[in-house]
């Protein structure tokens, strides 16, 4: 059949034949055969490449931060043989030091996590240098990787990639010098200036974080403690916690009639969940499900109503991720670690000079150096910032950084510290992993309410210096420094001799919240030879001479002598009075002087009798009375002084 068009009328349709229709899709289909195949454009050297295929660059900049052993995992989705992937890390807080690679396809994720790839690392440093031991893990699992490079301590490498896949790139901290802190990770494909770290990300999204394994680690704690009227608040800070993961909690009183409420909070101090917020049962349970990665949780229990009203008594508290048996109060203690540890604060004194004893005020002056070391990953940084190996702070520098970045320190107070404490010196050094070490020599008065003045002279007094954290003990816990403690040698207190000194570490309590507590103890004795030579000696001169008037027979002058020594011992007792607060009590040697006091008082009476008797001519009876006297007068004072001294042991 044939149609034509000739001749046709306007606006009349055109009619095409099924012939014409077969023909024309027949050249349709020779002209796609014809054409490169996929829309394939030719290269400037003859080759041909898909243009729908053809490679794009893919740049992107993702940030994350590493702890000192853990292990962050990428997927890169989507890469090409022969594409050359490009990968840099550069450290953006903290001293991380990144180590990063591209793992070999079909590696067991397992064997890299935490406790599996530190035992494997523990393994080979038996044989291997920490650098060995790098480089044999690298070849173990990964394709590339890179610890250091060009010289830097940020990680870079490029790789071709050998077959058409998803890939898993694994950033950490070096083997060689475990580190923590943030990161810039750059990843891009066909773009060499990604090894800068310069790029930003431009094109499709082609990596993602795999979903962290902590978001599914379970962890069970249980932990008991006591609540009551003066402590009716206990604070509990939890790890850092992924999104995604559930955190519960379970408390139930053990004794008394104890309530327990339970609040989360984050970390600005924020409450995000409560637990029996009435107080009126004593089994409570709290479950929150965490929206966003956080750090700074923590879980407060207490036994306050809204009211105010307290009870009190011991309680099991059970804590869990992803755990959801807490609930039920069920659960053995496993998995990772929940609770944040307090940083340990190690602490010594050296007591170098004793200023003063105020025996009457009870205090003394000293000249002292304290040191406290500790490590803090928040204090950390990038050792490539600075000239030098380490961040020295002198003065008030420190404390005037760390109030600038708002951040928390062992800052303390010295508990019995009277008046202003005169720094002479204090010396801040912070190494790049936060390893601090603080330095103070001051003097200052210190209040000594232990003074105990009964055994006067022969005294041992108690002298401490006591230093409370003013950080809750949950964040700064104090330690001591092994063998760093002493007692200089030359003091310069002539009256005293240190005979001890002890250390030890207890609870404070500031605002009803427990703080961690040091105390730097010292015993003393005075020199007894001052003593002995300028009142012992004298006094019992005095008691010679008294015993040795009733040899003398003129009794008007035994009474003139004997009232001479009663006066003597009254000069006695206030001389030694100056040196001592008003007691409620009587020392050894107020004992002393007083019965030597009485005994003087009666030898007096005594020798006005015996001149009254003379005087009435009765010789005989007062000679007689004399024999007696000379005898058990000397005995007198003897069993009164042993009597005194058991009384005082």
């Amino acid at each position: 059949m044939r149609s034509s068009i000739q001749g046709r009328p306007p606006g009349s349709p055109v009619r095409v034949t099924a012939t014409r229709c077969r023909l024309c899709l027949l050249v349709l289909l020779l002209l796609a055969a014809l054409l490169p195949r996929g829309g394939q454009t030719q290269t400037a050297d003859g080759s041909g490449a898909e243009v729908g295929e053809a490679a794009t660059i893919r740049v992107q900049v993702l940030e994350g931060r590493i702890s000192a052993s853990g292990l962050q995992l990428y997927r890169i989705a989507g890469l090409k043989k022969g594409e050359i992937l490009y990968v840099h890390a550069k450290t953006t807080s903290g001293h991380l030091d990144p180590l990063v690679a591209l793992l070999r396809p079909g590696v067991n994720l397992e064997e890299l996590a935490r406790e599996p790839l530190d035992t494997l690392v523990k393994t080979l440093s038996g044989k291997h240098d920490p650098v060995e031991v790098t480089r044999r893990i690298l070849d173990r699992y990964a394709l590339a990787g890179n610890d250091d490079a060009e010289g830097h301590y940020h990680a870079a490498f490029s790789v071709e990639i050998p077959a058409d896949g998803e890939y898993r790139l694994a950033i950490g901290s070096s083997l060689v010098r475990p580190s923590a802190g943030t990161y810039r990770l750059v990843i891009g494909t066909d773009e060499p200036d990604v090894l800068s770290g310069r790029p930003e990300s431009s094109g499709p999204t082609f990596v993602f974080a795999e979903k962290d394994a902590g978001v599914l680690e379970r962890g069970i704690v249980s932990v008991t403690g006591e609540l009551r009227p003066g402590q009716a608040v206990r604070f509990y800070h939890l790890a850092d916690l992924a999104k995604g993961q559930t955190f519960y909690a379970y408390a139930e009183a053990m004794t008394g009639d104890l309530k327990p409420v339970l609040t989360l909070y984050d970390s600005s101090d924020k409450a995000v969940a409560y637990a029996n917020f009435a107080a009126t049962e004593s089994r409570v349970a709290l479950r929150y499900r965490l929206p966003r990665n956080a750090e700074g949780y923590r879980l407060r229990i207490s036994s306050q109503d809204p009211a105010g009203k307290t009870t009190a008594g011991d309680f099991r508290l059970l804590m869990g991720l992803n755990a959801p048996e807490v609930l039920r109060g069920q659960g053995e203690p496993t998995g990772r670690e929940l609770l944040r540890e307090p940083i340990s604060v190690r602490i010594g004194v050296k007591l170098q000079q004793i200023t003063e004893v105020d025996q009457k005020a009870e205090n003394y002056g000293v000249v002292a150096t304290l040191v406290m070391h500790w490590t803090d990953p928040a204090l950390a940084f990038d050792p490539e910032t600075i000239s030098d190996r380490f961040k020295l702070y002198t003065g008030d520098a420190f404390s005037a950084e760390m109030s600038r970045r708002g951040q928390l320190w062992p800052q303390y107070a010295v508990v019995n510290q009277q008046g202003n404490r005169w720094v002479q010196n204090r010396v801040v050094v912070i190494q790049p992993d936060g390893e601090t070490t603080y330095l103070e020599r001051f003097s200052t008065t210190l209040q000594a309410p232990d003074f105990d003045f009964r055994n006067f002279p022969f005294d041992v007094q108690k002298f401490f210096i006591r230093i409370d954290l003013l950080t809750p003990e949950w964040m700064f816990q104090l330690r001591e420094i092994e063998g760093y403690s002493e007692v200089g040698e030359k003091l310069g207190e002539e009256e005293w001799v240190v005979t001890d000194f002890a250390t030890s570490f207890s609870q404070g309590e500031i605002l009803q919240r427990p703080v961690s507590r040091f105390d730097f103890e010292f015993w003393a004795k005075r020199h007894v030879e001052y003593y002995f030579f300028r009142i012992l000696l004298p006094l019992s001169v005095i008691i010679a001479v008294s015993w040795i008037l009733f040899f003398l027979k003129d009794y008007a002058k035994r009474v003139d002598a004997a009232g001479a020594n009663l006066l003597l011992f009254i000069a006695f007792n206030f001389a030694i009075s100056n040196d001592l607060p008003r007691l409620g009590y009587l020392t050894f040697l107020d004992t002393v002087l007083i019965s030597a006091f009485l005994v003087t008082a009666v030898v007096l009476i005594l020798s006005v009798y015996l001149r009254r008797q003379d005087m009435k001519s009765r010789r005989a009876f007062v000679a007689t009375v004399d024999r007696y006297v000379i005898i058990f007068y000397p005995l007198a004072y003897i069993v009164t002084i042993a009597a005194v001294t058991l009384l005082f042991r």
